[in-house]
């Protein structure tokens, strides 16, 4: 069994990384929310929930994803600039954006039973 290597993390990352994991947990928390909210509408009609639990899944794969590439990038004073030519980070945030996005107008916009 391989671990990864932590050994890229410095100490003074500790508090971003604190403040990036509970960024995603919070944006996972709110689109739970909403997906429960359409639960509630739906009386629990599942084939209704499979989109947007496919979504929040996406997007909790993705946050290990940007997790992930937030911790191996170098410590340094423009992490800012580091971050923002890592074409990695890069697309784990859109993609992490758009399937958010993609669940709050699926269940804003199914919030009326047909």
């Amino acid at each position: 069994m391989s671990f990864p290597d932590f050994d890229a993390v410095q100490a003074d990352q500790g508090g971003e990384i604190v403040a990036v994991a509970s960024l995603f947990i919070a944006i996972l928390i709110g689109d739970a929310l909403v997906i429960y909210r359409l639960w509630i509408i739906w009386m629990g009609n599942w084939p209704v929930m499979i989109f947007p639990l496919c979504t929040l899944t996406g997007v909790a794969v993705t946050s290990t994803g940007i997790a992930y590439e937030f911790i191996h990038t170098k410590s340094s004073t423009h992490r800012e600039t580091a971050l923002s030519d890592n074409k990695a980070f890069n697309l784990w945030v859109a993609i992490g954006f758009v399937l958010s996005l993609l669940n709050c107008f699926y269940c804003t916009g199914m919030r009326l039973p047909l």
